[in-house]
């Protein structure tokens, strides 16, 4: 099973970036109706995403590597988090720091350039919000 048939059956969307890797945006009505964490890195400050939200990216994580990042940005200033997963186990515990999402674009193999940073590569600064990717999916 694709990881875009796991997020289908989650009742979750997948969206291509740039980068050629996918983004499977949580929105926030999901995490309010399954209970998940919200931004539990950045905003909750724990170094663990919550079971529920785990249990989530284990199974997304089953074929491969993926990344769970989360930012929380306000006037510029800001912070990033990041878990790291492969065939189904946490590779890397959960981190925060300016540049996690960064961290984990490399870890996936997105490759910077002398100027620009993964994150500018996979063209996460397009939107600004969970919510706004979806509906450029739309």
């Amino acid at each position: 099973m694709s990881v875009r048939d796991i997020a289908a059956i989650l009742g979750l969307e997948q969206v291509q970036l740039q980068c050629g890797l996918y983004l499977i945006p949580i929105p926030y009505k999901y995490v309010n109706e399954h209970g998940l964490p919200f931004l539990p890195l950045t905003d909750e400050g724990t170094e663990h995403i919550g079971d529920e939200l785990l249990g989530i990216c284990l199974k997304l994580s089953e074929r491969g590597k993926i990344a769970y990042v989360e930012a929380e940005f306000f006037g510029g200033q800001g912070t990033q988090g990041c878990s790291l997963l492969e065939y189904g186990t946490v590779v890397e515990a959960p981190k925060e720091s300016k540049s996690a999402i960064n961290y984990a674009l490399k870890w996936l193999g997105v490759l910077s350039t002398e100027s620009k940073d993964e994150f500018e590569i996979a063209g996460l600064g397009m939107q600004r919000s969970t919510e706004d990717w979806l509906r450029k999916n739309a």
